[in-house]
């Protein structure tokens, strides 16, 4: 959009200076969805299994097996009941973590001033919509892609998105080639970043995922492909456990076969681990 005039932003966004009526913000937030950034979140299940997963809870996990097939039934109870506790313990806190984050977002869900169907009103950030009036002034999170329409003294803090240390400012007259890179459209706000002086009133022209910044928390979430060093760590890691379980059963054989209790030998060698 920066390379449109306000009015041509208005027209190609199909609304007017009055804003959107309430039965097109309807249709146009089926269209778009909400005004959100997609996050993974983590199953209960999957948070439950992770407690009992990391390599030392493994290795109890197995000690308690060798012990049961030994026949010491006491000591396998013993272990199993010490990683249960632990593994519930640590589900549980897990949970209300993750309970008082969500609680915290609710608390803290941005509002935005908007123009609609003629008249000034305060809405979630999440409801906004391509084509939606928002005004914004000093201290505000710009919160959504706008296309200026006026402004006034207008100066962003832009450092998140695009790495300035300075504000930048803002107006909303100008008409830029279609090629500006981001850091240089100053007719434009982006979502995520700060007004700190002066106010303006702007189109809405891109939410959620297809901003600026929903585009990068997109290629973030993307997986980046393994160096050479990491793939090579990772074999020699395979290498060393192989090597050293081969040692530890090496061990575990001599010693059975000099007559000493397996049980002892056995779990001498977990205890290596």
């Amino acid at each position: 959009m920066h390379y449109r005039s306000p009015e041509d932003s208005l027209i190609e966004l199909n609304t007017t200076p009055e804003g959107l009526n309430e039965r097109e913000v309807e249709k146009r937030l089926a269209l778009f969805g909400y005004n959100t950034l997609r996050e993974e979140r983590e199953s209960k299940l999957r948070v439950l299994v992770r407690q009992f997963t990391s390599p030392f809870v493994l290795i109890l996990l197995i000690a308690g097996f060798i012990a049961f097939f030994l026949g010491d039934l006491k000591d396998a109870l013993v272990v199993y009941g010490i990683l249960l506790v632990n593994g519930l313990l640590g589900f549980y806190q897990e949970l209300r973590a993750i309970a008082s984050i969500e609680a915290l977002k609710s608390l803290t869900a941005p509002k935005v001033r908007v123009i609609r169907e003629g008249r000034e009103k305060e809405i979630d950030g999440k409801e906004l919509v391509p084509g939606d009036l928002v005004l914004l002034g000093e201290g505000d999170v710009v919160p959504a892609d706008i296309r200026l329409i006026e402004s006034a003294g207008l100066m962003v803090d832009e450092a998140m998105l695009t790495g300035e240390s300075l504000p930048v400012e803002k107006e909303a007259g100008t008409v830029l080639a279609e090629d500006t890179p981001l850091h240089a459209r100053s007719n434009c706000l982006y979502k995520g970043t700060t007004v700190v002086r002066g106010r303006g009133l702007g189109v809405v022209f891109a939410t959620g995922r297809n901003t600026e910044l929903g585009k990068i928390a997109q290629r973030v979430q993307e997986r980046s492909p393994e160096s050479p060093l990491t793939k090579a760590l990772s074999s020699f890691g395979k290498r060393w456990i192989f090597i050293l379980l081969a040692l530890l059963s090496l061990l575990v054989a001599v010693g059975v076969l000099q007559g000493r209790d397996a049980k002892t030998i056995v779990f001498f060698a977990i205890a290596q681990l």
